[in-house]
């Protein structure tokens, strides 16, 4: 061994969290036992994105296998250069090293269909030339900060309607920000208008992942439900107001920001009026989940 203990220790970062476009920095620290010889020692960072899945075919050999694997990001480091062919003696030293993220790479991501994943890499080759490696992983995120974007940060109003007959016109206006972040709470505003007294059985908004994972051979698509709210103490008034909201969970990816990406990820809120005796209406609000929290105007006047 060109070591006897190893650690690769990587500072900053939010939560063991990484974002593109941002330098990392870390040590790594060597615990010697007793006089050893040090021949170059590297640190190798990559990325790799891979995605799989199956589809049913009608004839021979009945199922269509998917698979694409990638390299999406590759750094080398040679650390402790100034001790390169150098006897050192027992005892712990450490080497600083740091890197940057390239602003368009994809995120930290898993799931069943693909995965996108980062690691660092300590190799060394002893004087017998036997390799000695350590390996840590990190998370990145993407950065998308819509602060600068004002169309985001105010509420918007989106208009449902539908006609029954001879039993008129039912209408309903929905208010709601087209961004947010995790960890944020997100208000609603629902206003009614049902002349005809229409029975309403309740109002449900749905944040839904849609995912399209994309290979030079085909691409897949998958839609998750993130989370819900709803209200259904409606008492069909020719007018009524409602106000809701929902919690947006901690863990969740952020829409994807880059071009042409394995895993492209975005998201809508579906509003939904279920009505007693009729089909229901519904609408999906295409919608930005950012990393960093959104700061929203006024939403109610």
């Amino acid at each position: 061994m060109v070591w006897d203990t190893c650690s690769i220790v990587l500072h900053g970062g939010s939560n063991g969290s990484y974002f593109t476009n941002e330098i990392v920095t870390g040590s790594v620290v060597l615990e010697l036992k007793r006089e050893r010889k040090l021949e170059q020692m590297f640190l190798n960072i990559t990325g790799k994105a891979k995605a799989m899945w199956t589809r049913p075919l009608a004839t021979a050999p009945y199922v269509q296998f998917y698979s694409q694997t990638k390299k999406v990001l590759y750094i080398s480091l040679t650390v402790f250069r100034e001790l390169q062919g150098k006897t050192v003696g027992p005892g712990v030293i450490s080497c600083q090293f740091d890197f940057m993220l390239p602003p368009d790479i994809p995120p930290t991501f898993k799931d069943s269909i693909a995965r996108v994943r980062y690691k660092i890499k300590l190799s060394s080759k002893n004087v017998s030339k036997m390799m000695s490696t350590q390996m840590t992983n990190f998370i990145v995120e993407d950065r998308l900060n819509l602060n600068h974007i004002e169309e985001y940060m105010i509420p918007m109003v989106y208009e449902l309607e539908k006609t029954f007959g001879k039993s008129g016109k039912f209408s309903m206006t929905f208010k709601t920000y087209r961004a947010f972040a995790p960890t944020q709470q997100i208000p609603f505003e629902a206003i009614l208008n049902n002349e005809r007294r229409v029975k309403v059985n309740k109002i449900t908004v749905t944040l839904i992942q849609k995912i399209v994972y994309n290979i030079t051979s085909g691409s897949y698509n998958t839609d998750n439900i993130i989370c819900k709210t709803k209200h259904s103490e409606i008492i069909s008034k020719a007018r009524e107001i409602f106000v809701l909201s929902m919690d947006i969970p901690q863990i969740i990816s952020s829409t994807t920001n880059q071009s042409e990406p394995m895993v492209d990820i975005s998201y809508v809120l579906q509003v939904k009026v279920n009505f007693r005796f009729h089909l229901p209406i519904h609408i999906d609000i295409p919608v930005i989940v950012a990393s960093i929290p959104v700061t929203h105007g006024i939403f109610f006047k």
